[in-house]
């Protein structure tokens, strides 16, 4: 793959390498690598959603991520506000844990026992709290309170001895598949979590705390976020509007197809309609009986990019046949190097997307070869989809 691509890339381990000089032996090669400067490139650990954060405020929005979902799943980030209509927050005024609001850190604990039961039971599969959880809170002062209550809430659980937790940099370098982050932020102590803005150590700690989640990251809010000024912390600011897109009233509306919706779609059902080729009826039926669902303008890997139309058997993401459209490419010197990239990834990508480059007007032409490969990778999807559920 990589005789497609740049040769200062190399796209198989997710890494940039920029370099000068080299040979024609492997050491020298080595040495150039060693010597040069290196950077992320493709984001592989974690969901588009989780990643969101490090991508815009660290990364420019200019990392490949190379996981993606269909929009009617469920979210791998999850913004909890359940503290809002909380008026008044245990606070002991003495005592060894004087200043902590150990009434929210009950709570939070409690969403975080009911939050790990919900997942066993629409999973079916059994959570390790040592191997699989962590709990991250940023102000070092909650951090005796609970690590005095924790024991009770493992009790509960009865999945482990012990539960990875942490201020801040305990859990740096530890990735976990489900993280719960306590934002106790309030109007008094803004000034600690902005610093996280800064162009220094505190905003890479953040930036790595933030990306530990290989599947899912809840965020629990402290009951007066609301009363926040958001814009004062690029953190903030990043939960506040989360939360707010969660709403059941912002929710995109969710269709189950897509052909009618896009400029592609509308052309491949003109085609698929039109034809009387007998592999194109297999299809056509197949679209038909709702057996192939669609769905549109996925963003994966490259960000200025989007697979304009994707086919999958109905009720999995899983084999999935992509329409690009080649024309948004542009004519630029290199648009050849570009196309053999972003098909690369969509091919890396997880779940695996099966790219068909095509102009718009090839979908027109039932004898063209792009058709006919596309008909191809269409009539495969249910034959591949019941020998991966064993029907």
């Amino acid at each position: 793959n990589n005789s497609l691509t740049s040769p200062t890339s190399c796209p198989a381990n997710g890494v940039h390498l920029r370099f000068k000089g080299g040979g024609s032996h492997v050491f020298a090669l080595v040495k150039a690598i060693k010597q040069a400067a290196v950077m992320l490139d493709e984001h592989y650990r974690c969901p588009a959603d989780i990643i969101e954060f490090s991508n815009h405020f660290v990364y420019d929005s200019e990392l490949k991520v190379m996981q993606w979902r269909l929009p009617e799943h469920d979210a791998a980030v999850v913004v909890d506000f359940s503290e809002q209509p909380v008026e008044n927050s245990k606070k002991p005024t003495s005592g060894k844990y004087k200043g902590i609001e150990t009434g929210m850190i009950d709570r939070y604990m409690e969403f975080v026992v009911q939050t790990l039961k919900s997942i066993e039971r629409s999973t079916g599969k059994r959570i390790n709290l040592e191997t699989d959880v962590a709990l991250c809170y940023f102000l070092l002062k909650n951090e005796p309170y609970i690590k005095f209550i924790k024991d009770k809430y493992l009790l509960q659980l009865n999945r482990g001895s012990n539960l990875l937790d942490g201020a801040g940099a305990a859990l740096q370098g530890k990735e976990r598949d489900y993280i719960f982050y306590l934002w106790d932020i309030t109007r008094y102590n803004l000034s600690a979590f902005k610093q996280g803005d800064d162009a220094e150590k505190r905003k890479g700690e953040l930036n790595v705390l933030m990306s530990r989640p290989r599947k899912k990251a809840f965020h629990f809010l402290h009951r007066n976020f609301d009363q926040l000024d958001h814009n004062r912390s690029n953190i903030t600011s990043y939960l506040w509007q989360t939360h707010n897109r969660q709403q059941p009233n912002s929710a995109e509306i969710v269709r189950g197809n897509a052909l009618h919706e896009s400029i592609m779609g509308s052309l491949l059902n003109l085609a698929l309609n039109t034809s009387p080729r007998r592999a194109i009826r297999e299809v056509r039926h197949r679209v038909q009986q709702n057996l192939i669902d669609f769905r549109q303008n996925i963003v994966v890997g490259d960000g200025g990019r989007q697979v304009d139309l994707i086919a999958f058997p109905q009720g999995t993401a899983n084999p999935v046949v992509g329409l690009v459209d080649l024309s948004a490419f542009g004519c630029e010197a290199d648009v050849g190097r570009a196309v053999a990239d972003y098909y690369f990834q969509l091919k890396r990508v997880s779940p695996s997307i099966d790219p068909v480059f095509v102009m718009p007007q090839e979908l027109m032409d039932e004898n063209g070869q792009t058709f006919q490969i596309l008909m191809e990778k269409l009539e495969r999807l249910d034959a591949g989809n019941a020998v991966s559920t064993g029907a």
